[in-house]
């Protein structure tokens, strides 16, 4: 009994396992999964026992693959969907999935044919963006994948899983079997008519030959073109019987036999959408079935399919859209108004600061009170040119400020922004040094003061904000260029506070950028 048993251990070892690699036309193998992911719009892949590809993965949506799939717990969750999923199934994310063994006609199972990564509904944005919070996606990349995601209702989902599996099936028990010639051909035949679930016609065409012959049609179609024939003559009749009259140029266009093959020379097929005589959403699509040496596709097939729900979801999505960025742009519109509104009625009571400034500066004589009004009248007026800009929303909004120049002094500009800014800087024990004594014969220049004090406003705002206790900061302007014609002053400001990292530097004109650092 001992002896008995260590020799059929020895003996099940010994078995070769069957790959389907080894016995099957991996190019026409692959073509097949290809060509279905082509007709159905969805995603395939085949795996072996030990969960390993076998070949190349079709459609696989970038939801899928390049959004959960990268994300390590998304991973872990897709796998072990892929593990426990059988039939016609809904993933962890939330698409639909199927998963069909690949068996041979003894019982032994070769792997498993893996098709879906579909919809069979609108989708609930708010079940999808709570999955992305889970796995760490930004939301709205993950919603914008999503609406890529194609739909399609559970009886064609489940007719397509069905297809998938009973077409890899029914080939890889072909090829086991090594049945050639004619057998071969009706297996390949009976693979195709099941398209028949998803198309209501599908022909087989020679191109060189202008022939052709149906596949499988349903009695509305086999009543008006006959199974076999001229194909150029067969697609004529077929626009005058059953596409509209808005389409049918373009439909003997695309049905063109004699372009049909050049059309198709780098692309493993093509489509076009029509409108039929009972007023529904078709598409037909021709696909190339295999290629000559010069890898022309004489030999193709033609398949009709009924997309009037398709269209429907499509334009109740394009719907849903339009009137989201209808409710945005009003809720813009709001915003513009609340700030143009609110940015008016301010400028009532500091155009007041400004008048009692000037009021002020006629009736006193102290130069120390008389500095401190200086300083509120150049806050104020500063504040107000932001307000001017908030105003002129249109303007900001295109990216179209005009500059309004005017004749100014150099340091009379930058003294009075130095009022402003010098307060703050004591306030935190910070020294600011300014040098404005550059000598030159052309003290006064034609520029917009607003926009000049504005700039160096927010360098100094950021200097004193970014300085700790006790620094120093350091404001200079020296001559670069002075003649007759032209003189460019130089404006630096430094500070020895923290700086800008190179990655920052980078980015640092991109509108609205700031540096993520805290200041101390």
């Amino acid at each position: 009994m001992e002896k008995k048993s260590t020799q059929n251990t020895l003996n099940i070892s010994n078995v070769k396992q069957i790959k389907i690699q080894d016995f099957c036309d991996m190019q026409l193998f692959e073509q097949i999964i290809e060509n279905w992911c082509i007709s159905t719009g969805l995603g395939a892949a085949v795996v072996d026992n030990d969960g390993n590809y076998i070949g190349r993965y079709y459609n696989f949506t970038d939801f899928c693959q390049s959004l959960t799939r990268q994300n390590p717990e998304g991973l872990r969750r897709c796998r072990e969907s892929d593990k426990k999923g059988y039939g016609t199934y809904v993933c962890h994310a939330g698409l639909v999935d199927s998963s069909m063994d690949i068996v041979l006609e003894d019982g032994t199972v070769l792997g498993r044919v893996l098709g879906g990564q579909v919809l069979p509904e609108k989708p609930d944005e708010a079940k999808f963006r709570a999955t992305a919070r889970e796995l760490g996606i930004d939301e709205n990349t993950y919603i914008a994948a999503l609406h890529k995601v194609n739909i399609r209702t559970p009886k064609e989902i489940r007719a397509a899983a069905q297809l998938l599996g009973d077409v890899v099936n029914m080939f890889v028990r072909t090829s086991w079997n090594s049945r050639q010639d004619a057998k071969t051909l009706l297996e390949r035949a009976r693979i195709i008519s099941s398209l028949s679930k998803i198309f209501f016609c599908n022909y087989y065409v020679d191109l060189q030959e202008d022939k052709y012959w149906e596949i499988d049609a349903i009695d509305d179609v086999s009543a008006k073109i006959d199974k076999t024939g001229k194909a150029a003559e067969a697609f004529l009749a077929s626009c005058a019987a059953f596409v509209h009259a808005r389409d049918q140029k373009e439909y003997l266009s695309f049905t063109d036999v004699k372009t049909v093959a050049a059309r198709l020379s780098n692309r493993h097929s093509i489509t076009f959408e029509f409108i039929g005589q009972n007023l529904r959403w078709n598409r037909a699509t021709f696909i190339a079935v295999d290629r000559d040496k010069d890898k022309v596709p004489w030999h193709v097939l033609f398949a009709g399919q009924d997309i009037q729900e398709e269209k429907e979801q499509e334009l109740e999505i394009h719907k849903t859209l339009k009137k989201a960025a209808d409710d945005a742009n009003k809720a813009n519109q709001v915003k513009s108004d609340f700030l143009a509104r609110m940015s008016h009625d301010m400028r009532t009571p500091l155009t007041t600061i400004i008048g009692l400034c000037d009021i002020a500066n006629d009736h006193y004589t102290d130069n120390e009170i008389l500095k401190y009004f200086h300083t509120i009248k150049d806050s104020s007026e500063f504040l107000l040119s932001i307000l001017t800009d908030i105003l002129d929303m249109q303007k900001m909004a295109s990216g179209k400020v005009v500059l309004q120049p005017m004749v100014c002094h150099n340091a009379v500009t930058a003294m009075a922004v130095e009022r402003i800014i010098r307060p703050l800087a004591e306030a935190k024990n910070i020294t600011l040094k300014t040098d404005f004594l550059c000598q030159t014969n052309h003290c006064y220049f034609n520029i917009d003061t607003r926009r000049v004090q504005q700039v160096m406003m927010n360098l100094l705002n950021n200097a004193v904000k970014y300085t700790q206790p006790g620094g120093t900061i350091e404001w200079k302007c020296r001559i670069l260029e002075d003649d007759k014609a032209t003189t460019i002053i130089e404006h630096t400001i430094a500070d020895n506070g923290p700086g800008m990292s190179p990655e920052f530097m980078n980015i640092m004109y991109e509108p609205f950028t700031q540096v993520n650092s805290s200041p101390h």
